[in-house]
């Protein structure tokens, strides 16, 4: 019976702690006009990452277009959720997400306390009474 309990608690903790304690997010910043790490061969050693403050709640990727002699360049940093709408039309390439360092590359990983929720769970139930 506590087994159970202990299980389920467990399962608990592991939510909570899934979920953002705060509202703002940590993005990587930069653009491949100033650092060539910028671009889509992506370097998040060199890249520095901040805070969003709450006007600037997600992370953004976006391409835009060579026009004449200026090169496309990759901007990556913290905007608002309208952001690829407004400069859709601007934009070869514009997407964004509202996890920590989702803007780092094209797909998202999920967070590890996602991952070790099931593996918690299948450890804790071998110790069923």
């Amino acid at each position: 019976m506590a087994s159970r309990y202990y299980q389920r608690l467990l399962v608990v903790l592991l939510v909570l702690i899934s979920i953002q304690l705060s509202s703002s997010i940590k993005c990587f910043s930069c653009t491949s006009n100033t650092e060539p790490g910028c671009s889509d061969l992506f370097n998040n050693i060199t890249i520095p990452a901040s805070y969003c403050d709450l006007s600037t709640s997600v992370c953004v990727k976006q391409v835009l277009p060579a026009l004449g002699s200026i090169r496309e360049s990759t901007f990556r940093g913290c905007v608002s959720e309208e952001y690829c709408k407004l400069f859709s039309t601007k934009s070869k390439h514009c997407s964004s997400c509202k996890e920590d360092y989702c803007n780092s590359a094209v797909t998202s990983i999920p967070s590890i306390s996602l991952l070790a929720l099931p593996i918690s769970y299948y450890f804790f139930s071998m110790f069923k009474e």
